[in-house]
């Protein structure tokens, strides 16, 4: 059941992450739209199957699919405080049109 809940929250954070990720300036302009979708099913990827296989399985696959899948949880937790802070601040977007992007982009930073 824990399981089962952490992995929803995960989608929700990383969906969070890289939409948001996507309206920042340096990203927009130098990253492919399916550049960005492919590198987050990527690591949801890396992430779902440390969950899975690694919480379950032993030898040295199951260990590096957990450690780099929980640190990418760690990174997305921390990802989303920050953007959710901006965009608190920003009213997400309404308040502060102009300078909401570029503040994403430091929260990211």
């Amino acid at each position: 059941m824990f399981g089962s809940i952490l992995t929803i929250a995960v989608t929700m954070m990383q969906a969070y992450v890289f939409w948001r990720a996507g309206t920042v300036p340096l990203v927009r302009h130098h990253v492919p739209l399916k550049l960005l979708i492919g590198a987050g099913l990527v690591l949801w990827t890396v992430f779902f199957l440390g969950r899975v296989y690694g919480h379950a399985g032993d030898g040295t696959l199951a260990v590096v699919l957990e450690f780099c899948g929980m640190n990418w949880m760690v990174v997305l937790f921390l990802s989303t405080v920050c953007l959710l802070a901006v965009d608190l601040v920003t009213g997400f977007g309404l308040l502060l049109p102009g300078q909401a992007p570029a503040l994403r982009g430091l929260a990211l930073a």
